[in-house]
């Protein structure tokens, strides 16, 4: 059995607060003796990058930020990094058993728990969803969350939320008033999310 950290932001590459987060976490499970490989975006080329020593699969992200990025603000798309996680199942669906368990993250963005939810309606393996922020252009307590300075409207990801979110096994947040949110606007969920707090 192997854990599969799915991560927009890779691990220790001076990328912040969010990156030092994901790198204790996958240390602590390594600690713990769980086989933990990362599976996140390659921005750098077109090229699969698979590391067997840093355990890593590095998955390019191929198009234009800009247009996918537009493309989710107009609501054709549920997240800028949607065409990554279709084109990740594809090569994933043959590395990924059933026994595996999928941890997506996620800094406001829905992609990694895309690409879980894809990957477990095909293999059919568990996916656990850590958010460390909640999903940009969603409803927390009625007020809706908007990580750009830019005035441009957005459309609202409530629907999309839901969608993924409904076929994952558990769901862990970095704080209670988040897990109280989701339990207020998922009530059916209330008995899959959980709160661990970030600190080690």
């Amino acid at each position: 059995m192997r854990i599969y950290y799915i991560t927009r932001t890779y691990p220790d590459r001076k990328n912040g607060g969010g990156g030092i987060a994901r790198k204790g976490t996958i240390n602590s499970l390594r600690k713990k003796g769980y086989e933990v490989w990362i599976i996140s975006p390659c921005y750098e080329n077109n090229k699969i990058e698979i590391d067997e020593e840093l355990k890593h699969i590095l998955l390019p992200y191929i198009g234009s930020h800009k247009l996918f990025t537009a493309f989710e603000y107009t609501g054709l798309v549920d997240d800028y990094l949607e065409w990554w996680a279709i084109q990740a199942t594809k090569y994933l669906k043959n590395i990924v058993h059933k026994e595996d368990i999928l941890f997506a993250t996620s800094g406001g963005e829905l992609g990694c728990i895309i690409l879980g939810k894809l990957l477990k309606e095909k293999i059919g393996c568990k996916l656990l969803v850590n958010f460390h922020d909640p999903i940009d252009f969603t409803t927390v307590f009625g007020e809706v969350t908007n990580a750009s300075s830019r005035n441009i409207p957005h459309k609202s990801r409530d629907k999309a939320e839901e969608k993924y979110l409904q076929f994952a096994d558990a769901i862990i947040t970095v704080s209670l008033s988040y897990k109280n949110a989701l339990e207020k606007k998922y009530p059916y969920m209330q008995g899959k999310i959980f709160n661990n707090y970030l600190g080690y």
